[in-house]
């Protein structure tokens, strides 16, 4: 079974929300993953989702990983930057162009391999 971490960037397998992707703002001690995408689901107000549900990308942001465990208020729009740079890895990945240009292979490195 896949252990979920705070600050990790998942998509959804099942629900109307099906791939969708989140970022992980908690996990339970009942093995619920609390979920937000910083618009429809909130950091104040997060999507409660069954682990059989989400699948993990690899993208990892670990700067707010480490704000959520420790507590520290982050903020929708920190949710919505690090799902922005997910998305930007994913299309340079796929060969589409980024466009914009500012985020670049530099975004990608942010997220990967931080605490695996």
């Amino acid at each position: 079974m896949v252990r979920f971490k705070a600050g990790q960037v998942v998509t959804s397998r099942a629900g109307r929300d099906a791939g969708r992707a989140y970022v992980v703002v908690a996990v339970q001690p009942d093995g619920v993953v609390l979920v937000a995408d910083g618009q429809r689901r909130t950091v104040a107000r997060p999507k409660r989702k069954n682990p059989r549900h989400l699948m993990a990308t690899g993208y990892y942001d670990g700067e707010l990983g480490e704000r959520l465990v420790r507590g520290e208020p982050v903020r929708d729009n920190d949710v919505v930057r690090t799902l922005e740079a997910y998305a930007a890895c994913e299309g340079a990945a796929a060969g589409a162009p980024m466009g914009g240009g500012s985020h670049g292979q530099a975004g990608c490195d942010r997220g990967r391999g931080h605490g695996d």
